[in-house]
């Protein structure tokens, strides 16, 4: 780069002309048609034996200009938008309605009535989960962006609003230029979303399982699909076979929430039943955690492969997290079977936008479960590590398919 080098003994190239010591090399053209003949380009010029004999000992300089930018240099500048999401990072959840929240120099500053104040480091923070309308200070903004903190927010029930990182997500990554080359052949996307779904329906078949529920016919059905999933013809059939996977496995939910919660069947957004809403809390809460770990792989989030790819929400984050989503359904059946919660638990009115709701000590109750699954520690492919560590170390290897340098990703899957 022109800046990159400031001596005339050194040399430097300036506006297309090379500048060293007192000579000077013309940009690649000619000056007119009776002038001189200059060089046509750094080539030519470093394979002239007579000109670099003039430059004496600096004229290895002349070879690297002429050989171009090295390929791993910007690889090695482009730094990730957010913080490293390492074992030693935690999430700080705003729930309480009166937390006033701001950010300061070393760190989140949390205020409630009645409380002292609590401050989190930034050093020790992943992300900053807001739930609900709570007073945030803009200092929160200007300081965690400086320190590449992520801040999520999300309604009451859960839905996303939006996520707040800096600036350095708007220049993509030189793997994410890869990996819309890469897109391009849907040969190298359907193996990928095989094998992510095959693990999702594996994961869940083996959690039923768990459950001791006897329903041999749901974990027959469930088998047959993982292996139709591992040979699907094209990602509309694959599509196809997830929904029958899911159908499958929520058709044996009447028996495992028990009869203090009716079970309508899995709806999404606006749910009017309390298990759908919690899952609906911690299914975003999982999708937003895939969405960091894919910007800390260096891979554009919004470009899916399994999920439609329409710019409306980080499809890739959504492929990613199907192995994962066994993680929630985990966590609520627990809640609910260990009767950590109730129907009194929650707020009903039909009339809102959101017909249920979970009350706070329920939301945090919920946070809290979510966390320990995460952090719960389990072996796969010989490593030793929690849930959140293996969804970082699956969207890596996805990279690492994208760079040529894997056949295949590493999709999630549980033992029994």
């Amino acid at each position: 780069e022109k800046s990159a080098v400031r001596s005339f003994d050194q040399g430097f190239k300036f506006l297309g002309s090379v500048f060293c010591r007192s000579l000077v090399f013309d940009a690649p053209r000619r000056r007119d048609r009776d002038g001189p003949e200059v060089v046509r380009s750094f080539a030519e010029l470093a394979g002239d034996d007579k000109a670099l004999a003039s430059l004496g000992e600096e004229g290895s300089w002349m070879r690297l200009l002429a050989s171009g930018p090295d390929p791993g240099e910007e690889e090695r500048r482009w730094r990730s938008p957010v913080a490293s999401q390492g074992p030693d990072k935690r999430v700080a959840y705003i729930v309480s309605g009166d937390a006033r929240v701001s950010g300061r120099k070393h760190g989140l500053w949390i205020e409630r009535k009645g409380l002292p104040p609590q401050c989190i480091a930034w050093a020790n923070l992943a992300q900053v989960v807001v739930l609900g309308g709570h007073f945030i200070a803009p200092s929160l903004y200007n300081h965690a962006m400086q320190h590449r903190v992520p801040v999520a927010l999300h309604r009451r029930d859960g839905s996303p609003l939006g996520l707040v990182l800096p600036d350095g997500v708007r220049s993509p990554s030189p793997r994410a230029i890869r990996q819309w080359a890469w897109g391009r052949d849907a040969r190298n996307g359907l193996p990928v979303a095989r094998a992510l779904v095959e693990a999702k329906i594996s994961n869940t078949r083996l959690l039923l399982r768990r459950q001791g529920e006897s329903r041999d016919d749901i974990l027959e059905m469930l088998a047959g699909l993982a292996k139709l999933a591992t040979c699907a013809e094209s990602i509309d059939r694959l599509r196809g076979v997830e929904g029958q996977a899911a159908h499958a496995w929520f058709s044996a939910w009447p028996e495992l929430v028990g009869a203090d919660f009716p079970w309508p069947g899995r709806t999404g957004r606006g749910a009017r039943d309390p298990v759908n809403a919690m899952l609906n809390l911690l299914y975003t809460m999982l999708y937003r955690r895939t969405w960091l770990a894919t910007l800390s792989a260096g891979l554009d989030a919004y470009a899916g492969i399994l999920h439609a790819a329409n710019g409306r929400h980080a499809a890739l984050a959504s492929d990613l997290m199907e192995p994962f989503r066994f993680l929630a359904d985990r966590a609520v059946l627990e809640a609910l079977h260990r009767r950590r919660v109730r129907p009194e638990d929650f707020v009903y009115d039909e009339k809102s936008r959101v017909p249920v709701r979970l009350r706070e000590p329920t939301l945090k109750l919920l946070v809290e479960l979510w966390e320990a699954a995460l952090a719960r520690e389990v072996e796969w492919q010989g490593t030793k590590a929690s849930y959140q560590r293996h969804l970082d170390r699956q969207a890596r290897s996805l990279a690492e398919v994208v760079d040529g340098e894997r056949a295949g990703i590493e999709a999630f899957r549980m033992k029994w």
